[in-house]
């Protein structure tokens, strides 16, 4: 086992199991989280920012929020390429709202990026809840990513250059229960 293995140390400070199937997504978060102790100011090139804009369906309500971000997750179930999950990203959340002065109500959440990173770094959602069975499935389904990412249809101002190289991947094998 490597120096760096045997001292590393995850967020509740006690030594990792090299044995034990870690998140590569937390891990990443973990380092970045790490080195910014080391080197301020280091996470804001993986930082973006998201716009959630929460609007009332029957009833004048707007209202919103933002969101940082270092990982941007993109759903894979039932897509095959990255364009196809940036327009899942877009589509609205449909859910009922609970507001002091509206009651209860149907609301729409919108959700676009407001601010890219300088370097983006994408997780795809490969994992799947199944509220029958109680456990992580993971979809093993075909789909395919360029050596390009222009994310500009999700940024609020479209204009925005957001077009990113790839220049790296980690993927995980074996089943989500190992």
């Amino acid at each position: 086992i490597s120096n760096f293995v045997q001292s590393w140390k995850g967020y509740d400070n006690e030594p990792i199991n090299p044995h034990v199937q870690q998140d590569s997504a937390e891990f990443l978060q973990l380092l970045i989280d790490r080195l910014e102790q080391r080197i301020p100011g280091i996470s804001s090139i993986f930082t973006g920012k998201i716009e959630h804009q929460t609007v009332g369906v029957s009833v004048p309500y707007e209202k919103k929020n933002y969101e940082t971000f270092v990982i941007f997750p993109l759903e894979v179930k039932n897509h095959t390429k990255t364009s196809d999950s940036i327009k899942t990203f877009l589509l609205p959340d449909r859910f009922e709202c609970n507001d002091d002065e509206f009651g209860k109500f149907d609301a729409l959440r919108y959700h676009h990026i407001v601010e890219a990173p300088k370097i983006l770094i994408v997780q795809l959602k490969r994992f799947n809840y199944n509220l029958t069975t109680n456990e992580r499935e993971k979809i093993n389904s075909f789909y395919t990513f360029s050596l390009s990412l222009d994310l500009s249809p999700a940024m609020k101002n479209q204009d925005e250059n957001a077009i990113y190289d790839l220049c790296g991947i980690v993927q995980h094998t074996g089943s989500s229960n190992k």
